[in-house]
């Protein structure tokens, strides 16, 4: 994503150049108006792919995140959510729903505030004075939810460990991935491919400033095979009868 990001930019800045030397050679000046509110505008995106860059930094949070985004998982992962939601709102009704993410996130806390190992090897990295803001948005990559808008350019990362737009995350495709694997099943979904055709475009809704992942309209099949191979992962492993009646 940001070496596409990067690579935007760079055929941005060089349109830029040809247009501004264009306008040197136009006569008519409503051709020459025209030409330098297409530069304005282009001048604008400029701007907002930048802010959009992603840093080294903030892909090593992405990486921290993804890695930490399923360590909140109990027992029998899926299964203790729910027998674990169920036993809350008997003893407490009306009790916010437990997320596994919520306990990702606090277990990162534990281990900053318990480990002083980990924090030592934090400071070492991000610096200490930015420690709790980086602390903070590793905790929102997780649960996929930013907690501010003021960064809107920068919203697609949020998008990438989970995805709450549309569901489609690296963590699906790990998990995917390997279910498949352990089960002896096949999936035609090709993540590399998928990856290699993602780049970040701005909202043209409501949102201009928000940026989120797109992917090119020939990617529409292989997309097909990831949401096929749930499914089948659902009906033939976690939805099958056996686990069912051993869950019961």
């Amino acid at each position: 994503l940001r070496a596409r990001l990067e690579e935007d930019t760079m055929n941005l800045k060089a349109q830029l150049v040809k247009d501004k030397e264009h306008l040197r050679t136009l006569l008519e000046e409503d051709d020459k108006m025209k030409l330098r509110e297409d530069i304005n505008m282009k001048e604008k995106y400029l701007n907002k792919l930048k802010d959009a860059t992603m840093k080294d930094k903030d892909i090593r949070c992405i990486e921290i995140a993804g890695l930490c985004h399923d360590i909140g998982h109990g027992p029998y992962s899926h299964l203790f959510d729910r027998l674990f939601n169920k036993a809350i709102h008997k003893k407490k009704p009306g009790t916010k729903e437990w997320e596994h993410e919520d306990v990702s996130v606090s277990m990162l806390d534990y281990m900053m505030e318990k480990n002083r190992d980990v924090k030592d090897k934090f400071i070492e990295i991000f610096k200490k004075k930015n420690v709790g803001l980086t602390m903070k948005f590793i905790q929102d990559l997780i649960k996929g939810k930013p907690s501010s808008t003021e960064e809107k350019a920068r919203f697609y990362m949020y998008e990438i460990v989970a995805n709450k737009r549309n569901e489609i995350d690296v963590d699906k495709m790990d998990y995917f991935a390997r279910d498949c694997h352990g089960l002896g099943m096949k999936s035609n979904f090709d993540h590399l491919r998928f990856i290699s055709q993602c780049r970040v475009m701005f909202l043209e809704s409501d949102n201009p400033d928000e940026t989120t992942i797109a992917v090119r309209d020939k990617e529409e099949y292989n997309l097909y095979e990831l949401f096929h191979t749930r499914i089948g992962l659902f009906r033939k492993a976690y939805y099958h009868e056996v686990n069912k009646a051993i869950e019961l």
